[in-house]
């Protein structure tokens, strides 16, 4: 079987007709314009794409509008079609290389069926209550109150669960309570179907008395029959929930029952409150908004007379209470004492301030000696004002206070596997994770569940080390990634799925790379062909053409010039021809090395630089010349470029602190040597 393209014209391809073969790896070259993407995005992949889209119902395709035609004759042969280009990480905040590579949902299943929960407080293993604990509990510390036993029987799902209220009419039952609200059996209610709705009946309401102790054992099992273990109970304003599963009752802390959702950092039953699953909250940073040089008087992010929004803080009361403080205006930042630094930016604790101190004028929360700071001022105005993007230069990210970037729940963080947290093994390298699961041993009772799991989390972690791709964490986001780590981990998962007779086109995928990983790369690819699928790809690598089944050159000019089919063959038979691509490939034409090199004008000089992967780097950039840095791909050639000498200089052209610029030398030397 082989796949034919008849009368290529798209773009600037003139009329091109080729047949290629299937289960190979191919590769089209030639020079930028000549027309290479226009014949496999835009030809191959889109006419795969338009035909897919046309195999779905007559509904399903008007809400995905109308895939164009592309300009070709026919296209016999095609298989169906997966794009794997350098934009596919996503910028998502959520996204990271776990849930990519499909991994950290493994692990998610792995906790689920085989962790073991331990008390946030003493750390203990917690194990189910019998409902006769739970009763000598409750009668201890709330008798004589009326308490209500409920069954929960769903618990934030979506669902209308007509069936559900009418059965349980149906058995005799009285009384729901229906996303907190109680309700009268029988009933009907229309639930919104695309809603989470949690339903409990109500089993038993009594007074806690130990004359009663019988009946309300009935109610606690009872309702633990029906709920899979789970109580809850309404005690006047208070809800407690028990699970004869998990609990300690030393703590009051009882865990629901373990499943792979409350492990997700996308789903509100694992996602941590605060910073619900991103790990970070966006905050007003001093460091953005103070400049150390600058007076007292300058701190006040408004201008003369101004107010902060919808508050009655101005500038006049910002200079009274600095004076209050015992403080000029015309003092420099710097000078300021650290105690009084922090009651300017954030109040003192609970916001008291002197009780001396007191003006006619100023708002009703000074008057009640409340103050709460600048910063806080900001952030509640942030959070009320239309025009929030009015605050954003001074807004930045911060580690989640209550997680500490853990994103997830407390109790989550608290369910172990071997000695070891969900949040602990994402933090571990790839290569460390490998390490772990393959000389890991389940017990007899556990081989029957984790098994299969085990098996998949190491045929993945396996592969992404071939691909080269080991140094990465499972906690790190999609938005870190670069083009060439994003494509690879793509590759990773479409191994994962064992898809076979599939069409995989890429768009320069050794960019990037280290040659060092591109073999590691290749071989990744070539896996995908003996698996039975056809992989294109653009390419101008030497050792990617060098290696290719199949190599199509496209040419010979760019633009007009181009958009013919130069040649197709073996990558020996393309060497043989007279063409862009053959002369360099058979090394007739190469690249000059120059003879003279510049002088650098100056240097950039960074000490002690420590970011991301960076240990206390010590380096001189030269000025005024081309300078390259390179490395190994996650050595650290990015972050020093652009999280720290970019993003360090724009922060120095601009008056701002920057935590790795501190110890940097001549950022006044690039202003000069570029005006």
């Amino acid at each position: 079987m082989s796949l034919r393209i008849v009368g290529a014209r798209e773009h600037n391809l003139k009329n091109i007709s080729l047949e290629l073969p299937t289960e190979a790896f191919i590769v089209f070259s030639g020079i930028s314009g000549s027309g290479k993407s226009s014949l496999v995005y835009d030809t191959l992949y889109k006419e795969g794409r338009r035909r897919f889209l046309e195999s779905l119902s007559a509904y399903a395709r008007q809400f995905l509008g109308k895939m164009e035609r592309p300009q070709v004759d026919a296209v016999l042969g095609l298989s169906p079609t997966i794009a794997i280009d350098q934009k596919t990480a996503g910028r998502s905040r959520r996204s990271t290389v776990g849930t990519m590579t499909e991994v950290y949902d493994y692990l998610r299943l792995l906790f689920a069926r085989l962790g073991e929960p331990h008390c946030p407080e003493c750390g203990r293993s917690v194990v189910g209550q019998s409902v006769e604990q739970i009763a000598e509990q409750l009668l201890s510390r709330e008798e004589g109150q009326a308490i209500w036993i409920l069954a929960p029987l769903v618990r934030e799902r979506k669902g209308e669960y007509r069936k559900l209220l009418q059965n349980l009419a149906r058995d005799g039952y009285t009384r729901v309570r229906v996303d907190g609200t109680l309700y009268s059996l029988p009933v009907s209610l229309e639930l919104a179907r695309h809603v989470r709705h949690t339903i409990e009946v109500v089993c038993d309401r009594l007074i806690l008395e130990r004359k009663r102790y019988s009946r309300l054992l009935e109610g606690l099992r009872q309702a633990a029959e029906l709920a899979e273990g789970r109580i809850t109970l309404l005690l006047g304003e208070k809800e407690l929930h028990f699970n004869t599963r998990f609990g300690c009752p030393d703590h009051d802390y009882f865990l629901e029952e373990l499943e792979p959702r409350i492990f997700s950092f996308n789903s509100p039953k694992g996602a941590c409150p605060t910073c619900y699953g991103l790990g970070v909250v966006e905050q007003i940073l001093p460091e953005k908004l103070l400049k150390t040089e600058a007076p007292l008087r300058e701190v006040f992010p408004f201008g003369s007379n101004k107010r902060l929004p919808f508050t009655c803080f101005s500038e006049r009361h910002f200079l009274e209470w600095i004076k209050h403080l015992g403080l000029s205006p015309d003092m420099p930042w710097e000078s300021v004492p650290l105690e009084k630094k922090e009651l300017i930016l954030y109040g003192k604790p609970r916001g008291y301030v002197d009780p001396l101190w007191f003006h006619r004028s100023v708002p009703r929360f000074f008057k009640k000696k409340k103050v709460s700071g600048i910063i806080p001022l900001l952030e509640v105005a942030r959070s009320l004002y239309r025009e929030a993007w009015a605050f954003r230069p001074w807004v930045g990210e911060r580690k989640c206070p209550t997680c500490q970037g853990a994103r997830l729940r407390k109790e989550s963080q608290f369910v172990l596997f071997r000695g070891h947290s969900i949040v602990e093994l994402s933090r571990w390298s790839v290569d460390k994770l490998c390490r772990f699961f393959q000389s890991l041993r389940l017990r007899e009772e556990e081989k029957t569940i984790g098994a299969p799991i085990l098996k998949e989390l190491r045929e993945r972690l396996r592969f992404l080390q071939k691909i080269g791709l080991g140094y990465l964490t499972l906690d790190r986001t999609a938005r870190s990634l670069s083009g060439g780590e994003a494509q690879r981990i793509r590759l990773a998962s479409q191994i994962g799925s064992g898809l076979l007779g599939v069409l995989y086109v890429l768009d320069e995928p050794t960019i990037g790379l280290h040659p060092r990983d591109n073999d590691k790369l290749l071989k990744a690819i070539e896996a995908l062909r003996d698996r039975g699928n056809t992989v294109v790809v653009v390419e101008h690598d030497p050792e990617t053409l060098a290696r290719a089944d199949v190599l199509v050159e496209i040419g010979p000019g760019a633009g007009k010039e181009g958009g013919y089919l130069v040649g197709q063959g073996t990558p020996r038979e393309i060497a043989k021809q007279p063409s862009p691509t053959g002369d360099y490939l058979s090394g007739r034409f190469t690249i000059p090395v120059p003879s003279r090199r510049r002088s650098p004008k100056d240097w950039l000089e960074l000490y002690s630089v420590s970011c991301h992967n960076l240990k206390n780097l010590d380096v001189r950039l030269p000025l005024g010349v081309f300078t390259v840095i390179t490395g190994v791909s996650g050595s650290g050639k990015s972050t020093l470029l652009l999280d720290v000498v970019e993003k360090g200089l724009k922060a120095y052209l601009k008056g701002e602190s920057f935590p790795y610029w501190e110890k940097v030398k001549g950022g006044e030397k690039i202003q000069r040597v570029y005006r």
